[in-house]
């Protein structure tokens, strides 16, 4: 029985969240940076209720929490029609740009 993979609608769903961070970051939380990123530390909650087949629509429902002046969590809710296929929470920190580029540097002169 061919199904669309969960990870698929996580995916799916991740664009739509990263847009809603990003914007939220910028535009409502005056503690975040505009010279800062948002991004994913990890997938607190998942859970699938009812598989999405090929050729289905699904409709992506998102609320955004923050948690501190540099966390957030991120809900959404995967419908197909008016019945709920998966939700998620993601949990998102905001860095100045600055500071991720000083971790990178080090590991690059660690990894070499």
């Amino acid at each position: 029985m061919p199904v669309v993979p969960g990870v698929l609608l996580v995916e799916s769903g991740s664009r739509k969240w990263e847009a809603l961070v990003c914007w939220r970051a910028i535009r409502t939380f005056e503690t975040w940076e505009a010279t800062s990123l948002a991004f994913w530390r990890g997938i607190r909650k998942c859970n699938f209720r009812r598989p999405v087949l090929p050729g289905e629509v699904v409709a992506i429902e998102v609320k955004c929490r923050q948690m501190t002046d540099r966390a957030a969590i991120v809900s959404g809710i995967v419908k197909v029609r008016d019945d709920e296929a998966a939700s998620i929470e993601i949990f998102v920190v905001n860095s100045p740009r600055a500071t991720l580029e000083k971790h990178i540097a080090a590991l690059r002169r660690s990894s070499q």
